[in-house]
């Protein structure tokens, strides 16, 4: 699922593959396009937020390109994004919001 999450960056929202499917860089190719789309767009990269110490989840996405976005670099958008999350019930020390540039 793709959206904008602020001016600059496509917000990818959630990527979820079968397991039987693993491996296979379905994924990878998924957030791909994603990326081809958002340069499209002029937009300058992609952002997600995901638990930080789950190995499928932040360390994956750092092998995609992504890196982790500190807290002050967050846009109103973003926090908003986390905002969200914490209030849905998840602990934001265990999650991580991550940029890749395009």
């Amino acid at each position: 699922m793709r959206r904008r999450a602020d001016r600059a960056n496509a917000h990818i929202a959630q990527v979820s593959v079968h397991p039987r499917l693993a491996g296979r860089r379905i994924g990878a190719a998924l957030i791909d396009t994603v990326g081809d789309w958002a340069e499209t767009q002029g937009l300058d990269g992609l952002s997600l937020t995901t638990f930080r110490d789950v190995p499928w989840n932040a360390p994956y996405y750092a092998r995609l390109g992504f890196r982790e976005l500190p807290e002050g670099e967050w846009s109103p958008e973003l926090r908003a994004v986390v905002d969200r999350e914490t209030a849905q019930g998840l602990d934001p020390a265990a999650r991580v919001v991550m940029i890749k540039p395009l």
